[in-house]
């Protein structure tokens, strides 16, 4: 085996380790499990994991809070798996233990989406999100945070 085949076998073992220590570490939680306020569990649309989602954002008191623990203190990808029927370029809200972090922009979709909602960087132990109404309607089904730290990563 050349040099070359051994550096590129052993750049894609390391892809391939690191992929697998980020799947390991990744954190998914179920928008349904979190405090509810103004808002309420639903199962009516196909497509959704867990034991339904969240649906009813229509009032500048609604939120949802999610709490989770942080094994690995890390920079973390957060996404938000959701449906919307509103129209293009609204958004919502997301606080981070108890902080605003900034807004999530929202998609129209007839099926749940992935939005981007930017990194953090966590340390390890018990966090919150909050998702708060922002203007248009949107139903939460859970969120995932990826480590990313080592990775190519989108840092919108």
């Amino acid at each position: 085996m050349s040099i070359l085949s051994r550096i590129q076998l052993s750049l894609l073992s390391s892809i391939l380790c690191l992929t697998l220590l980020n799947a390991q570490n990744q954190i998914q939680v179920e928008a349904e499990i979190g405090t509810l306020s103004g808002v309420m569990l639903s199962k009516a649309k196909p497509g959704y994991s867990g034991e339904g989602y969240v649906s009813g954002f229509d009032g500048i008191t609604d939120y949802l809070e999610v709490g989770f623990d942080v094994k690995l203190a890390d920079l973390y990808k957060i996404e938000m798996v959701y449906f919307t029927t509103s129209s293009s370029n609204n958004h919502c809200r997301l606080q981070i233990d108890d902080q605003l972090y900034g807004e999530v922009r929202l998609s129209r979709s007839d099926t749940f989406i992935v939005a981007n909602a930017g990194t953090y960087q966590f340390t390890t132990g018990i966090h919150t999100l909050r998702l708060l109404f922002g203007n248009a309607s949107v139903e939460p089904d859970f969120f995932r945070l990826t480590p990313v730290s080592g990775t190519d990563w989108d840092r919108t």
